[in-house]
C-alpha cells in the first residue's frame, strides 16, 4: 500500500446533499430502482466513511511503523553511543595504567630515623672507577684525607 501522505483525521466532510454531488445523487437515482436522492446520499456518505476508516487506520497504521523505526533507531544511536563512550573509558583506563606504571615509585620511609649532620667525604669518582675496572688506584685516595681534597676539587 503507498504510503498515506495526510492525515484523514482533519479531512472534512463532504456536504452529499449539496449542490456539488448533484449529479452524481440523480446517477444513483437513475442506476438504482426505487431510490430517493436522499438514499443516494445517504449511500455515498456510508462509502466515504468506510473509505475514511480504511485511510485512518492506514494512517495510524503507518504513524505506528514510523514511530517504532524512530524508537529503534534512536535505541541503535544510544547503543552506539554507550558502546564509544565505553570505548573511550577502557582507552582512558589502558592510558591511565600506563602512565601509573611509569611513575616512579616513592619509597617509604621511617619517621623515627634521624639523619647525620655530617656529609662524609667519598673518594672521588676517578678511583671509584679505577676500583670497579679492578686497575691499580694507590690507596690515599680512599684515606680521610684523600677524600676531603676530593670533596674540595668538586
Amino acid at each position: 500500500m503507498p504510503p498515506v501522505v495526510q492525515d484523514p483525521h482533519l479531512k472534512l466532510l463532504p456536504d452529499f446533499n449539496g449542490p456539488g454531488y448533484q449529479a452524481l445523487r440523480d446517477f444513483i437515482v437513475e442506476q438504482i430502482a426505487n431510490t430517493t436522492p436522499e438514499q443516494a446520499a445517504e449511500q455515498l456518505q456510508a462509502a466515504y466513511d468506510a473509505d475514511k476508516i480504511t485511510r485512518v487506520a492506514a494512517w495510524d497504521e503507518q504513524l505506528r511503523v514510523e514511530q517504532e523505526a524512530e524508537a529503534l533507531r534512536n535505541q541503535q544511536l544510544r547503543e552506539e553511543e554507550d558502546e564509544r563512550r565505553a570505548a573511550e573509558e577502557r582507552i582512558a583506563e589502558v592510558e591511565k595504567r600506563e602512565l601509573e606504571k611509569k611513575k616512579p615509585k616513592v619509597n617509604d620511609f621511617d619517621e623515627d630515623r634521624t639523619t647525620d649532620s655530617v656529609i662524609v667525604p667519598r673518594p672521588t669518582p676517578f678511583a671509584l672507577n679505577k676500583l670497579k675496572n679492578f686497575e691499580y688506584i694507590e690507596l690515599s685516595y680512599f684515606t680521610p684525607e684523600g677524600c676531603a681534597t676530593a670533596a674540595e676539587e668538586i
